[in-house]
């Protein structure tokens, strides 16, 4: 639904281009985006008299809002001395039917995380990509979400999470897009039981924010030749699904050393009964020089019409062989609970509480010391339409 009214304050376009400050294009690409969207945003009546009887153009979008503080240690790219409010994500979707089976999507997205190496400095182009459609299944080529896992999509979309964001060390940042294509079909839809099946390939760069004696740098891992498919499993059961899923690539490690036998498997489930969701996770990313493990699980019960708690426990470690042997490193054992309060249809307010230990604080501990610890908490407004 489209409305319009006057505003006196900041739209959502300003907040986009702005972190508390005017913002400045460095490079020419910031400038042609911030000019792509003006023209999208001024065009759906042009755009609708191409096609007399529906504007093909679509138009979506959402704002988390956050103030977070940090306690005993800095964690998750808040500072451990003071409360930040530089902690938000923001997008704006784009979607331009060409057809009845044919359309083009486009993200732009801008996150900030604090003190986090890894947040966007200014809009980033999320999605590119062409969706073609046939029957009971899909074809999407370009900058395209990667499959697998509950959330990949919806990681940041607050409107759609019991907390903040998705569990953080599961869906690690910049692990959430693939320069490829994907291939998606649903069997039997008609049917009690479905099955939805996605075949993948492509590439794409995951970025790390590592403690170092010198400080936080990023190690960027280049991930090539990517091949992957997922099933989701959607039983009788109302939200009640299964999901596994395997992919093999090759990797290049951040010094330029190739990674040989790099394969990652998922599995994840997740019901809603009555008042009562759950939802779990488990998976692994593995080559000859790591092991990477990860998991969480999710509790919600809905307490009244509108309000609900959460709770969420995270944990995942990465295990690296030695000439000793394996040296496991626990990254992040997290344990959350919070309070999610829909005032309006499409606005939820949040607050939570994180008890946190691993060696992913922002602050450098030599593997061989006790569990670093932290406490956080986080308190959001999300807005979507």
């Amino acid at each position: 639904m489209t409305h319009h009214s006057r505003q006196t304050g900041p739209t959502l376009v300003d907040m986009l281009f702005s972190n508390g400050r005017r913002f400045t294009a460095r490079k020419s690409g910031n400038a042609t985006v911030r000019i792509l969207i003006a023209s999208l945003l001024l065009a759906p009546g042009s755009l609708a008299a191409q096609v007399p009887d529906e504007n093909p153009l679509s138009i979506h979008g959402f704002l988390t809002q956050g103030w977070a503080r940090a306690w005993d240690n800095p964690v998750a790219g808040i500072p451990g001395d003071a409360g930040t409010v530089d902690y938000r994500s923001v997008a704006l979707q784009f979607g331009y039917r060409l057809g009845d089976a044919d359309r083009l999507v486009l993200q732009f997205n801008h996150r900030r995380i604090g003190n986090s190496l890894l947040q966007d400095e200014h809009v980033a182009l999320g999605w590119a990509f062409y969706e073609r459609r046939f029957g009971e299944g899909s074809v999407r080529v370009g900058k395209v979400p990667l499959p697998g896992g509950i959330f990949n999509e919806t990681r940041n979309v607050g409107t759609a999470l019991p907390f903040f964001r998705a569990p953080l060390h599961f869906y690690l940042e910049s692990a959430e897009t693939l320069d490829g294509a994907v291939i998606g079909y649903r069997f039997r839809a008609q049917h009690p039981w479905s099955l939805y099946a996605e075949v993948s390939g492509g590439q794409f760069d995951l970025d790390l924010a590592l403690n170092t004696p010198t400080g936080p740098v990023v190690a960027t891992i280049d991930v090539r030749s990517a091949v992957g498919a997922h099933l989701w499993l959607e039983t009788p059961i109302a939200g009640t699904r299964i999901g596994v899923g395997a992919s093999r690539y090759d990797e290049t490690g951040p010094t330029g050393e190739p990674l040989s036998g790099s394969r990652t498997w998922i599995v994840s489930g997740e019901s809603q009964l009555g008042r009562l969701t759950a939802r779990a996770e488990i998976q692994q990313a593995r080559s000859d020089a790591y092991v990477f493990d990860a998991e969480y699980a999710q509790l919600g019960f809905l307490i009244a019409p509108t309000v609900s708690l959460n709770l969420q426990t995270e944990y995942s470690k990465v295990t690296v062989p030695t000439p000793v042997g394996d040296l496991d490193i626990v990254f992040a054992h997290d344990h959350a609970l919070g309070i999610a309060w829909m005032v309006l249809p499409n606005a939820v307010l949040k607050i939570e509480g994180h008890r946190f230990k691993g060696f992913s604080v922002d602050t450098y501990y030599p593997v061989n010391m006790p569990l670093p610890k932290a406490r956080y908490m986080i308190a959001s407004i999300s807005v979507g339409f």
